[in-house]
């Protein structure tokens, strides 16, 4: 799940279905189709609502470098959790309640403390630029806060009142309605790619950059057991930023570390990359109708919460 400007080991993949809209919303995931490989081509624009197009989750959950997933791979969440968002402040306002909506640019999803996954997909030319493992590692979304009537707040303090629970349960299963189905179908062929990434990066075609990786993460004081992969030195890198005490000490490590890594890391993430490409090609043409369907589907989930917004909207005008 992601930790937006924390570290930890969670804050080190935020990828593909692995995200949690703060506390309020289940577990989502889910820019712009590029077409390739024999998948369905996709127009790229989007519409008067700013609601991007089924196909933009094309490169959110199949993809092969991490510049894909961090850039095209945003937008299309960021698009479903603001739609998600929306339908559940217009909801929770009936009932006395108002939750935070998470903004669009740097402060969404998609934004520069967006989507990105370490473990599998390193963007090493981002990390060169920004010295930051993990990107806009120290800028948490400005979300603001939930807000719950004093009069229906627990006497024990800190818990949410049953009346907040009660109306949250209820919009919330409105929304889980819509997504939920059609992100477990798009997480399980995400899935399925990644099962092949796996064996891709554990194949022998890649065992001189792999052993030369780890050599070099080894001479920078990395543990053996570590330098294996790349999801290895993230598990490293968690203990020394979490002992930092500091944001400053923190940028501190993590800067330092992070230029290890992309020294050790870049020869076999840029030839990782180009095994992948050609691979995802041809999952994507194995999968065209699939990702047909998956896209249609996609289309009409935005379609059903642009209704039920519009619904809450208006319902929530009549309450007042």
């Amino acid at each position: 799940m992601s930790n937006p400007g924390g570290f930890g080991t969670s804050a080190f993949r935020i990828a593909g279905c692995v995200v949690v809209l703060l506390a309020l919303l289940p577990g989502v995931s889910g820019c712009q189709g590029s077409g390739e490989g024999g998948a369905p081509a996709v127009s790229p624009g989007s519409s008067s609502e700013g609601v991007m197009s089924g196909g933009q989750a094309v490169p959110h959950y199949i993809h092969a470098t991490g510049a894909e997933l961090e850039g095209a791979g945003g937008g299309y969440l960021a698009a479903e959790l603001l739609i998600r968002d929306q339908i559940m402040n217009e909801c929770m306002k009936r009932s006395g309640f108002s939750l935070p909506v998470r903004g669009q640019g740097a402060d969404s999803p998609g934004g520069d403390g967006g989507v990105f996954d370490n473990d599998l997909f390193p963007d090493v030319d981002r990390m060169a630029r920004t010295s930051q493992f993990v990107p806009g590692s120290l800028t948490p979304p400005a979300v603001g806060e939930m807000t719950v009537p004093p009069e229906q707040t627990s006497s024990r303090g800190g818990s949410r009142s049953e009346a907040f629970e009660a109306a949250r349960r209820g919009c919330e299963e409105k929304v889980r309605k819509i997504w939920d189905p059609l992100d477990r179908s798009w997480v399980a062929l995400q899935r399925e790619w990644e099962t092949r990434v796996v064996q891709i990066q554990a194949s022998p075609r890649l065992s001189p950059e792999r052993a030369s990786y780890t050599s070099c993460l080894v001479k920078e004081g990395v543990p053996e057991a570590r330098a294996q992969d790349f999801a290895g030195f993230v598990s490293f890198l968690d203990a020394p930023l979490m002992e930092q005490e500091t944001d400053a000490d923190r940028i501190a490590v993590e800067a330092r570390w992070t230029k290890v890594f992309v020294k050790c890391a870049t020869n076999l993430v840029k030839q990782q990359e180009k095994l992948l490409v050609p691979a995802k090609k041809e999952f994507l043409d194995q999968h065209s109708e699939q990702l047909r369907e998956l896209i249609a589907d996609s289309d009409a989930a935005f379609a059903k919460s642009r209704q039920l917004l519009a619904v809450e909207v208006t319902a929530g005008a009549t309450d007042e």
